[in-house]
């Protein structure tokens, strides 16, 4: 939808894809106009991370069989929140540290039905992905306050946030104690 016809290998590498800075350059700029939060966290957090709303989180899709044994894809019970991740794909054109993150409803058995060891390689790639959401709002929760980031853990993916079949895939995406900002003047 937003590609430009050349085959890439994520819809993050897309040269001419959509970015929150085509439309608002001028909160880019280093400047006393802009609000100091904008100013402090250029390219250490992605936009999405202040300004999305909760979106859903879907898990453990899988082929499961009917009374009659016909195949049929279901998942868990997907969920509503938010979490913020490690920038899985930190580039040039994606610097931030920081991003929003969501859980895709990937499963180490989603082949099973298929082929055994279908997914050999479940753990090389996160299950928390970075994600651009399309719930951007002006005001969110987060937002309110600095407080209402900085020391709130409950945004940030943590280990305990992580399912033990997914932990070893989503390492480098979880926000470590150490990285959580802290409440201001702490």
């Amino acid at each position: 939808m937003h590609g430009d016809g050349t085959a890439y290998g994520h819809r993050y590498d897309v040269a001419n894809g959509p970015r929150c800075v085509d439309c608002h350059q001028a909160i880019y700029a280093r400047d006393a106009e802009n609000p100091v939060q904008h100013n402090i966290h250029r390219d250490l957090l992605s936009c999405q991370v202040c300004h999305s709303a909760p979106y859903k989180s879907c898990y453990s899709c899988h082929v499961g069989k009917d009374a009659e044994g016909l195949a049929y894809f279901k998942t868990e019970p997907s969920e509503m929140g938010f979490k913020i991740g490690l920038n899985p794909l930190r580039s040039e054109r994606r610097p931030e540290k920081y991003v929003v993150v969501r859980h895709i409803p990937v499963d180490p058995g989603l082949f099973s039905y298929y082929l055994d060891g279908g997914l050999a390689g479940f753990d090389s790639v996160p299950t928390w992905k970075m994600a651009t959401p399309h719930t951007v709002q002006r005001n969110t929760p987060q937002n309110e306050s600095c407080d209402s980031c900085h020391g709130n853990r409950e945004l940030f993916l943590q280990e305990a946030d992580i399912r033990g079949k997914y932990k070893r895939a989503n390492r480098d995406v979880v926000v470590p104690d150490s990285m959580i900002p802290p409440k201001m003047g702490q």
